[in-house]
């Protein structure tokens, strides 16, 4: 089992924060990371052109390695947030009038909105997949699986 994760993160004593999904709390090693990257930016020129890619060069390289594959560097889009990701996805899809686009029900906004768009625009049809009620993990797991598919 993973060890308790809590030190690493800037909360009030007896809090429990689980929504991640929503909004994470940030590490302490993140916030130590934009506090120097706001300080980089204190002085402009001296910032050159490899500042700009340096980081996200590193990035890209630590999800190639952390999925076990070291060609996918290259093919790594880093966006600034998740309804960017999503409707640029959206836009590269080719989706035609009568096409179903499947979601899960219940989904934050910027995963539901860029399909939407995207069925109104083409006459597709958004269907909203619900998840199966009360059930043991397993079994839970299998019958979202069915509905999806």
């Amino acid at each position: 089992m993973l060890p308790s994760q809590k030190a690493l993160f800037t909360l009030p004593a007896g809090a429990h924060y689980l929504n991640g999904a929503y909004m994470s709390p940030l590490l302490r090693s993140a916030e130590a990371a934009a506090a120097d990257g706001l300080r980089q930016r204190r002085d402009p020129s001296a910032i050159g052109v490899d500042d700009f890619f340096r980081d996200a060069g590193r990035v890209r390289s630590l999800v190639a390695r952390l999925v076990g594959d070291a060609d996918l560097a290259d093919r790594v889009a880093l966006v600034p947030a998740v309804s960017y990701a999503m409707a640029t996805v959206a836009q590269n899809l080719h989706v035609e009038r009568g096409h179903r686009i499947v979601v899960l029900a219940d989904q934050f906004p910027s995963h539901v909105y860029p399909w939407r768009r995207m069925a109104t625009d083409v006459g597709a049809e958004v269907v909203a997949v619900e998840p199966p009620g009360p059930l043991g993990a397993r079994d839970r797991g299998r019958l979202w699986n069915e509905r999806l598919l």
